[in-house]
């Protein structure tokens, strides 16, 4: 089954259901599905039909959700762009999926105003299969251009109820307060379209607006990435003095959540749980960290999550024994159809390996990981962030886990740049917490890191350059410092 005949099925049986709710809108299954097919009628015009792309990069909210439906029912899909991305990812996307209709009201307003208000009678189109691309996400990651993940409707699909298994949902509202942009936060608005969740919205960004949407609609899973969860702990808000005792389950994505984090997490939600995530947009979800297995596996991301199966392999795509470093690959469910227009890198991530005996092909992720007997993950770091620093090879990764380990930084970067004695010298940037100081960081890092990891040079600004999804953003920070900046 789609996700589009799933939310037509949820609609049909409870046509008065809220599906999304976003300050004191609230929009039911019956509305938007409505909505979406009026909005068919826009993207006829503009030619969307079977296997069309409707680019979407705008703010999350009930208009952007009609457009996913409407996009289905004309036998197209929704291709995600940041509206924080610059202008030429939308054109990446525009160029390699060939869309026929944008919405990008930050960068074109008019345009988008125009698309919206151009609704009418519907006209819907012939629905894709299960197996054809029902949606594309562009990703804006720290390193590399962007690139177009697809996902058939199946995988979607099973994604959904499977994650949803696996965090034991029930009658859950969940609060998203990431872009639909973002691989995550695209798996909270499927939870809605194909399990019938509601979802709450905040209006605006940042963290002042999540409590009001907390307090407003009192949602029980709370659905971020580690800095959304920073934010909350760390930042400047009313959430202290919120009731929140109805928040059950706290989930996450998009790197380790650091004990502290989730400790200083756990004192704004005193009824709520956390669960680990660990995946890319390319697998949907590869693993989690259940609370009954957090104690003493605190840096883990737990084990495979239903579905799917984990190796770690060495260069030659070996599969390596417990406890040893090597690339993380991804196997069975929620691996991804392809790139948008690149079959080339496509060929480098999706790969054949022989595992047990049996070719399988698998997600070469990129991540470096080590796997314990019991089949728990630990992120070691990005293959591509491994450097040699006085001809000894280690990862910046590493040098970052261990600065925040002080307790005295919030976030950290650190890169390679290139040095004629040491081959390649550490730069730190690090946003300090409250009362820390640059001299008690550098001491400790002193003490803490061998010769070989420590920083050469430091920064410490307000706060690190980051990536329209909310990630470091290392492109930026390399750029500056190879240019001296």
């Amino acid at each position: 089954m789609t996700p589009l005949a799933r939310f037509q099925a949820l609609a049909a049986a409870a046509p008065d259901a809220p599906a999304i709710l976003q300050g004191e809108a609230i929009a039911t299954r019956a509305a938007l599905l409505a909505r979406a097919g009026a909005l068919t009628a826009t993207l006829a015009r503009r030619g969307v039909g079977a296997g069309d792309a409707v680019i979407l990069s705008a703010q999350n909210g009930a208009e952007v959700a009609a457009l996913v439906l409407a996009a289905w029912l004309r036998g197209g899909y929704p291709v995600f762009v940041s509206h924080h991305a610059p202008a030429d990812h939308v054109e990446v996307a525009r160029v390699r999926t060939g869309a026929r209709a944008v919405h990008d009201p930050t960068r074109d307003p008019d345009a988008a105003t125009a698309l919206l208000a151009d609704a009418g009678a519907p006209v819907p189109g012939t629905p894709a299969p299960p197996e054809a691309v029902a949606s594309a996400v562009f990703t804006s990651g720290s390193t590399g251009a962007p690139k177009g993940v697809m996902q058939s409707g199946a995988n979607l699909v099973s994604g959904a109820e499977r994650i949803a298994r696996t965090l034991g949902y029930g009658a859950e509202t969940i609060l998203c307060p990431v872009p639909w942009s973002h691989d995550y936060g695209w798996g909270q608005l499927l939870s809605c379209l194909v399990l019938g969740l509601p979802l709450v919205l905040p209006e605006t960004e940042g963290v002042q607006p999540m409590v009001a949407a907390m307090v407003r609609h009192r949602p029980t899973v709370i659905a971020g990435t580690p800095s959304v969860f920073a934010g909350m702990a760390y930042g400047v808000s009313d959430i202290r003095t919120a009731d929140l005792a109805h928040v059950r389950k706290l989930t996450s994505t998009g790197s380790h959540l650091p004990p502290e984090l989730v400790r200083d997490v756990g004192t704004l939600f005193p009824n709520a749980q956390v669960y680990a995530n660990y995946g890319l947009t390319e697998t949907y979800r590869s693993a989690c960290l259940l609370p009954a297995d957090r104690p003493g596996r605190e840096a883990s991301v737990g084990r495979a999550v239903e579905g799917a199966r984990l190796a770690i392999v060495d260069e030659t795509g070996r599969p390596l024994p417990p406890g040893e470093v090597g690339e993380i690959v991804h196997l069975g469910a929620g691996a991804f159809l392809g790139y948008v227009g690149d079959p080339e890198r496509t060929a480098r991530t999706l790969r054949e390996i022989e595992l047990d005996g049996v070719p399988q092909q698998g997600v070469f992720t990129g991540d470096l990981g080590r796997m314990d007997a019991e089949g728990f993950l630990t992120l070691v770091g990005r293959r591509d962030r491994m450097i040699k620093s006085m001809d000894v090879r280690l990862s910046l990764d590493d040098v970052e886990k261990r600065l925040v380990a002080s307790g005295l930084v919030r976030r950290v970067a650190a890169v390679g740049v290139p040095h004629k004695v040491f081959g390649t010298r550490i730069v730190a940037l690090a946003e300090l917490k409250d009362g820390a100081t640059p001299a008690a960081l550098k001491a400790y890092a002193r003490g803490a890191l061998n010769k070989y990891m420590q920083p050469r040079d430091w920064r410490f600004p307000e706060t690190l350059p980051q990536t329209p999804s909310g990630k470091i953003d290392y492109q930026a920070i390399q750029r500056a410092e190879e240019a001296g900046a």
